[in-house]
């Protein structure tokens, strides 16, 4: 069965995980006095996206400690919800296509890191 409290424990690491990496892109832009074109920020927006939802899913199977595939493709699923409705917010012209993708991209990568963390060794090697 799924253990929703650590799906949720994820989701939620997950979307702070993503605050902060686009917090830190954003100083980096700010600082570097770059503004990058609009199909460079969506791509950034992408892999800030499937970075963080691979680590939550990560995070998230290594604690229940079963079920890794079902665990990332839930948690990758809930955060590409989160994901759609917040971009239905914000922007009033939203193209399909994009948004797809990105949320494949959320759900293949959430299912590799929720795979990864289960498989993950007990002992840590140096």
């Amino acid at each position: 069965m799924l253990n929703f409290k650590k799906l949720f424990l994820g989701l939620l690491f997950s979307v702070l995980f993503s605050a902060v990496l686009i917090a830190v892109c954003a100083f980096m832009i700010l600082k570097l006095d770059f503004l990058p074109s609009e199909p460079i920020l969506g791509t950034a927006a992408a892999v800030i996206g499937g970075v963080s939802v691979f680590a939550s899913a990560f995070l998230a199977a290594r604690l229940a400690g079963e079920k890794g595939l079902l665990h990332g493709l839930v948690l990758g699923t809930l955060y590409a919800a989160f994901y759609v409705a917040m971009s239905v917010m914000l922007y009033a012209s939203i193209q399909i296509a994009p948004l797809v993708i990105r949320s494949v991209i959320f759900a293949i990568c959430s299912v590799c890191g929720g795979v990864m963390g289960v498989n993950r060794d007990e002992k840590i090697r140096f």
